[in-house]
């Protein structure tokens, strides 16, 4: 498949089904797609988004709950 955002989706329809209330998922991400897999996770109804940057500077792990 050609959709790069193919398995943050899929783990994320996981998490809304069988993550604790108040529990959070991480994901260590492309950074050239920060922006997508925020609006993805935001569109799934996650609202504690934040994303994390790596030595380099780039945003490197998405914290989501």
């Amino acid at each position: 498949n050609d959709n790069p955002l193919l398995f943050y989706e899929h783990i994320a329809n996981f998490a809304l089904k069988n993550l604790n209330t108040r529990g959070k998922m991480y994901f260590e991400i492309n950074p050239n797609y920060d922006s997508e897999i925020t609006k993805l996770m935001r569109d799934k109804g996650f609202e504690n988004i934040d994303l994390i940057k790596d030595m380099s500077n780039k945003n490197r792990m998405l914290r989501a709950s």
